[in-house]
């Protein structure tokens, strides 16, 4: 499977089993881990935290790449 002409996708995640069900999926990625502290804050429910997740996640492999600056 092809990304859209002129997107590419990133996994922003290290998770093995992300990787692979984007490759079954047939997705073309590269992984560009994130390095966050994921712990759950005190009385946030599970879905605030794996929105909150992704979004951190997102934005700091995008400030990374857009400043150059690549793992």
């Amino acid at each position: 499977m092809v990304a859209a002409q002129g997107f590419r996708l990133i996994l922003a995640s290290a998770s093995p089993r992300r990787r692979e069900l984007l490759a079954q999926a047939g997705f073309l990625f590269e992984v560009d881990a994130a390095d966050l502290d994921e712990t759950q804050r005190v009385g946030e429910d599970a879905a605030d935290y794996v929105r909150r997740l992704a979004v951190e996640k997102a934005s700091a492999v995008f400030e990374r790449r857009r400043g150059g600056i690549r793992r």
